[in-house]
């Protein structure tokens, strides 16, 4: 028994390839968790790049720019340097 699956269900817009692009690099998911587990949900920059072992700060920042990009996060900017 062949179980037919309607074509608009796969297209390069359905959901479970939504999530996939989201999450497809490693850091994405890291950088979630951190923000969570660690920092309550947010942190700066550089915070968060100490936390986050093995990442580069170009990496970083176009993760960030990425994650604020698809809506996943969103960045506040402080008018005062710590």
């Amino acid at each position: 028994m062949e179980v037919m699956t309607p074509e608009h269900e796969w297209r390069e817009d359905c959901a479970p390839r939504r999530v996939l692009e989201l999450f497809s690099t490693k850091w994405t998911s890291m950088i979630l968790h951190t923000l969570h587990s660690r920092h309550s949900g947010a942190a700066r920059t550089g915070v968060l790049q100490r936390s986050l072992p093995g990442i580069s700060k170009k990496m970083l920042v176009q993760t960030l720019r990425d994650m604020e990009a698809s809506g996943l996060l969103t960045r506040h900017v402080e008018s005062v340097v710590p």
